[in-house]
């Protein structure tokens, strides 16, 4: 069966290396420890995304999530290597009422890309 399917883009979520640059935001780093040591986008701050689930891959309780951002204020850009732990970790601040929070679709690998510098 052919199906009409209309999507919108809500681009009020996503963030890109200009909007960085730009607009100088919180920047959660989500990858691994070992990832972030590497390198990361200047004054990025790591919060691994396992940070926030539990041992079965659920969310962790929400007063949990709020003690591990705790120090995370709005207007926040989630990044990871490509974007999928940044999506999980948007999510989490969104579980806990962050409502300014956005994700680098192209993450590290864009960063890099385009000769950006890193720490």
């Amino acid at each position: 069966d052919e199906v009409d399917l209309e999507l919108d883009t809500n681009n009020d979520i996503i963030a890109d290396a200009e909007y960085i640059l730009n607009n100088k935001p919180n920047i959660i780093d989500s990858r691994s420890v070992q990832e972030y040591m590497q390198g990361k986008i200047p004054n990025a701050i790591n919060i691994p995304w396992e940070s926030n689930i539990e041992k079965d891959r659920i969310f962790a309780d929400r007063d949990y999530i709020a003690n591990n951002l705790k120090d995370v204020d709005n207007n926040i850009v989630c990044y990871c290597t490509h974007g999928i732990r940044a999506a999980h970790m948007f999510a989490s601040l969104r579980l806990i009422g962050k409502d300014n929070v956005r994700v680098y679709d192209g993450s590290i690998m864009d960063w890099v890309s385009k000769r950006l510098p890193i720490e």
